[in-house]
């Protein structure tokens, strides 16, 4: 059966600081005024880090696909990269072959269809049902991590982690994702090409493991 891999980079929202609120800093005891203004320019720190992994504060600034050797990276505006993303994964799906992603289940399609809200995309039905505590996806969404799992779903492993023990490489030691957005935005196109060369092996390892776990 023929996999697609899938496989999104994120970053956070050029007003991602915009949208923190003091207010939900939990303070305790403090009371010292230099002391709570520290406590919450750490907390606006660590949400200005973490945005690009929500939907709410993050956008999806790449979306790379391998199909066998066909490989397509989709970049410009976040709703146009939506709307060619679902159009390749509706085809796949309609043809009752996998799409394959790591963590897939976890973060990519849940980060795909919340954008598609916010822009107005529609989100092809056949991807599953939801509307309720459970999502019932489509059987051929395939999540390497959990086939890694096998049902012990606090036991999470990083693509990395998982290529390298299954002997089949990692991703590069001089890059990780949190640089992505930087590199991408730097408007410097060596490093440009170094978050897209990123990206492409986190394809090529994806699908080094799928075809090891699910084949």
């Amino acid at each position: 059966m023929s996999n697609l891999i899938l496989d999104i980079e994120t970053g956070g929202a050029a007003d991602a600081a915009s949208l923190f609120n003091p207010d939900d800093v939990k303070l305790g005891n403090v009371k010292d005024p230099s002391k709570v203004e520290a406590k919450i320019e750490e907390a606006r720190e660590a949400f200005v880090k973490k945005a690009a992994l929500n939907a709410e504060t993050g956008e999806i600034l790449a979306v790379g696909i391998l199909d066998g050797d066909k490989e397509l990276i989709l970049v410009g505006h976040e709703k146009e990269i939506l709307e060619a993303t679902w159009g390749k994964i509706s085809q796949q799906l309609m043809a009752q072959r996998n799409v394959v992603g790591h963590n897939l289940l976890g973060f990519d399609m849940p980060f795909l269809i919340r954008r598609s809200w916010v822009h107005g995309v529609h989100v092809p039905l056949e991807i599953g049902k939801y509307g309720g505590k459970y999502v019932q996806w489509h059987s051929c969404l395939r999540d390497t991590m959990l086939f890694w799992q096998l049902g012990g779903y606090q036991e999470f492993i990083s693509l990395d982690k998982l290529g390298k023990t299954l002997g089949l490489g990692g991703k590069p030691d001089w890059f990780t994702g949190a640089m992505f957005a930087e590199y991408w935005r730097s408007g410097d196109q060596d490093k440009k090409d170094m978050a897209i060369a990123y990206l492409k092996r986190d394809l090529e390892l994806t699908k080094l493991v799928a075809e090891r776990l699910i084949g």
